[in-house]
């Protein structure tokens, strides 16, 4: 696929209208699929759709809600042989100016390799229910667009739709189809549903219609199961169906697993056997290596002199020499090519670099396995579906330990789990139909420390020579690296020098530099720069001021969002607050001889949420001045709320800007 301005197509033909049906209990059927009326007459609301209008509320009783969602409906089908049509509707009554224009964008996304899309309607109606526009003012079909960096090709392609004359008071209705002709795997198919949200629903509807003998799985998040269960037809016919379902609010710092958010998931019977047999088939082949290959393999590991040295060196090579670049062409977004194949192109996406790394490393006689992650939510194991995924890493054991490796990142290190995938779920596809969910391993929250040390002396006439070091570790250290992944130019050098400088204190000059190579993933992450600087200190009524840059932890303004929740519902996820990570910056600074420093008294304070701790102290000569935090990832129930927020005001409140030095009398 080659890249160029994405084709603009205005396709009336997207919104052409399918009759809807509805069932005795307000269910909605697709037996009259097959008899389209014109776009005029299906666009032209039914009595049904009049008494969805009648739900409309008014506007004074929700002074904070720009729109109230009148419907949410959603129906899943599935078909013996594996088809499936998904079709959603949505009706808004807009409250506010804020809303109106946000909500007269449509957008929606399809496949057209494998979906059928269309646009059944897209009308504005007043709260009366009396129709202001039949059909948007504009409709277009476009390539997604293809970013430069880390690109993603895709079929897939999106509609517009633009409506005319939304404003305060009205109501926009729309509903789309998708139909699914070639499904990646019979019998495998997913929906999430959300029953509640930032905004009121006035009636929220989900229908699952599967035929009997073929099971769907489940799974309820602070639902009781299903208000609707019958056979009919030959057919099963579950439904989730609520009125005046109340927004939440949401909350900093909130948990996911908790008990306001409200869903459905829903999926296919396959195991994760089943979909490890299905990978099988893709890829089995895909593992062979070309005698070019091979030869390629030869001398990667030319200069190992043990087989953890070449382990480090083909993985090194597949993820830092291997361009990424994400391919998700029909199958092609779940079949990897082959490891001949990107190893002779340079480029490849998760699932063909790591079927690369796979193929060298088992032919260096190490067991390896392709792992099936997401990057978003969490997996649930309790309903195997290939559609949870959206990312594959690979997991290799040359010894008793397995290591995990995300070849995508050119700069994480061969014995460090990628910081976002650390204590997430994956499932390990063994081959020869075997399945395996593994959790990936979590670093001692120590290991992801960020030091800065700024040493040095300070004359009389308030000039100062020193050094800065940084050293960063672990899962935080990946900004840093692909900073200095390539090398720099002069110009760059003297940026990266100034930005040094002025770390420690303004005007400040650096007098010598050491970097490093950021794609060397043997080495600590490490910046060391000689600091001088001229006419620091000023002065103030008994002395001198010295100005400190000191990281300030904690925010007036977080506290104020926590305390505008007087009764809190979510509970409070300790590692959206700072952190699995240490930060640590120090001052030592020798003082000329006989002066004294005026010092603010050092704070500690130890909580669940984490522990800071500052430090003034002065011995002899020498003025210590010190800050660290530490986080963790503790899931704390509502009720510590005000906890959090003493924390946060503590950190917050040890400002010092500047320490007094006082010289001794002439």
């Amino acid at each position: 696929m080659t890249g160029g301005a994405p084709s603009f197509i205005a396709r009336k033909t997207h919104l052409r209208l399918r009759r809807t049906v509805l069932g005795a209990a307000g269910v909605l059927l697709i037996a009259a699929l097959s008899d389209p009326l014109s776009s005029q007459e299906a666009a032209i609301p039914t009595q049904e759709d009049r008494g969805i209008y009648g739900l409309a509320v008014d506007s004074a009783t929700y002074p904070g809600q720009p729109l109230v969602v009148l419907l949410d409906e959603g129906l899943l089908r599935v078909e013996e042989d594996g088809t499936l049509l998904r079709r959603f509707r949505m009706v808004r009554q807009i409250l506010h100016d804020g809303a109106a224009d946000a909500a007269a964008e449509l957008s929606f996304s399809y496949d057209p390799s494998r979906e059928e899309f269309e646009l059944d309607w897209a009308r504005v109606v007043d709260h009366h229910g009396d129709v202001v526009s039949l059909e948007p003012v504009h409709v277009q079909e476009m390539d997604e667009p293809v970013a430069r960096r880390s690109p993603v090709y895709t079929e897939r392609k999106r509609v517009r739709a633009s409506l005319g004359d939304v404003t305060p008071g009205s109501i926009v209705d729309w509903q789309y189809t998708l139909r699914v002709a070639d499904p990646h795997l019979p019998g495998d198919f997913w929906l999430r549903w959300s029953v509640n949200g930032s905004r009121p629903v006035q009636r929220s509807r989900l229908t699952v219609d599967v035929p009997l003998g073929m099971d769907a799985r489940f799974g309820e998040t602070n639902l009781p199961g299903p208000t609707g269960d019958r056979a009919r037809d030959g057919r099963r016919v579950r439904e989730w169906s609520y009125d005046t379902v109340a927004a939440y609010e949401p909350e900093p710092f909130a948990a996911e697993s908790n008990g306001v958010q409200q869903s459905v998931v829903v999926s296919g019977a396959l195991g994760w056997d089943d979909i490890a047999r299905w990978y099988d088939e893709l890829s089995r082949h895909r593992y062979r290596l070309s005698p070019e290959l091979e030869g390629r393999l030869a001398a990667v590991v030319a200069g190992a002199v043990s087989l953890d040295d070449s382990l480090r060196a083909v993985h090194r090579w597949v993820a830092q020499d291997v361009r990424y670049v994400s391919i998700a062409l029909g199958l092609g977004g779940y079949q990897p090519r082959s490891a001949a194949a990107v190893a002779e192109s340079g480029v490849g996406d998760c699932k063909d670099k790591t079927t690369l790394f796979l193929a060298l490393v088992r032919h260096l006689g190490v067991e390896g396995h392709p792992v099936l992650v997401s990057t978003g939510q969490a997996i649930r194991t309790d309903l195997p579906s290939i559609y949870q995924f959206n990312h594959m890493v690979a997991a290799i054991r040359p010894g008793n330990e397995w290591i995990y490796l995300d070849l995508t990142v050119p700069v994480a290190p061969f014995d460090e789990v990628f910081g976002s995938l650390q204590g997430r779920t994956g499932v390990m596809l063994r081959g020869g139909g075997v399945a395996e969910p593994v959790r990936f391993p979590i670093s001692d929250v120590t290991r992801n420390r960020s030091s800065i040390v700024v040493e040095g002396s300070l004359s009389e006439d308030g000039r100062f020579e020193g050094t800065y070091t940084e050293v960063v570790t672990g899962a935080i250290q990946y900004r840093i690296r692909a900073e200095f992944a390539r090398p720099l130019t002069d110009q760059q050098r003297g940026s990266v020098a100034r930005g040094i400088a002025r770390r420690v204190f303004d005007d400040a000059r650096t007098d010598s530099l050491e970097l490093f190579d950021g794609s060397d993933l043997g080495i600590t992450p490490r910046l060391w720069a000689g600091i001088q600087a001229d006419d620091v200190l000023r002065q103030v009524p008994g002395g001198w001021m010295l100005p400190l840059r000191l990281a300030r932890y904690g925010s007036a303004e977080t506290v104020a969002r926590l305390e505008e929740h007087t009764v809190r519902r979510f509970p409070i996820d300790a590692e959206r607050v700072f952190g699995r990570r240490v930060h640590h910056t120090e001052y030592r600074i020798l003082l000329p001889e006989g002066w004294r420093a005026d010092l603010p008294n050092s704070v500690r304070i130890e909580s669940v949420f984490g522990s800071y701790e500052s430090t003034y102290e002065q011995a002899g000569r020498e003025l210590l001045v010190s800050r660290r935090i530490q986080g963790t990832d503790t899931v704390v129930s509502p009720d510590r709320r005000d906890e959090l927020v003493e924390w946060l005001t503590a950190m917050w409140d040890d400002h010092v800007e500047f320490i007094v030095l006082r010289a001794p009398p002439s």
